[in-house]
């Protein structure tokens, strides 16, 4: 999906999703840096129960902290 506009919402949410729209409550974003789109959330999740590693590049600072503080989401030391 490249444009949020094309969207398929199912049936019965195709006249919420174009009111949405009109009344511009859904917008577009730019990101400058594209290499964000390609970090998923089920594979960072998958990297919690094997500790610290590559995960905490793909998060803000602040929020591995907070991670590995409060062993968010599985988070475990190896």
């Amino acid at each position: 999906l490249r444009d949020f506009k094309q969207a398929k919402v199912p049936g019965h949410l195709t006249c919420l999703y174009q009111h949405l729209l009109e009344n511009d409550f859904i917008f577009g974003i730019e990101t400058s840096d594209k290499s964000l789109c390609k970090i998923y959330s089920r594979d960072l999740l998958k990297q919690l129960s094997s500790g610290r590693g590559d995960w905490e590049q793909c998060v803000p600072d602040e929020v591995a902290k907070k991670i590995i503080e409060k062993r968010y989401f599985d988070y475990r030391e190896s």
